[in-house]
């Protein structure tokens, strides 16, 4: 799955445990309340190194080129 770093982690250091976002949990083709696809708990979750030094950068910065 990839998504916004900001999802992921807040500003500071990636080494910091209480920057980043616990217990991440995606449910694809969510609407309305509904999970059709039902959802799963991420075991990892990891934000770019180029994020990490700019965290204000964009969302190509984020997902790479699209």
């Amino acid at each position: 799955m990839i998504t916004a770093a900001h999802c992921l982690r807040g500003v500071g250091a990636p080494t910091a445990a209480d920057t980043w976002h616990h217990d991440v949990y995606f449910v694809p083709g969510y609407r309305n309340g509904t999970r059709p696809l039902g959802g799963f708990t991420a075991r990892s979750t990891a934000t770019s190194s180029r994020w990490d030094a700019d965290p204000g950068g964009t969302i190509a910065d984020v997902t790479g080129s699209q």
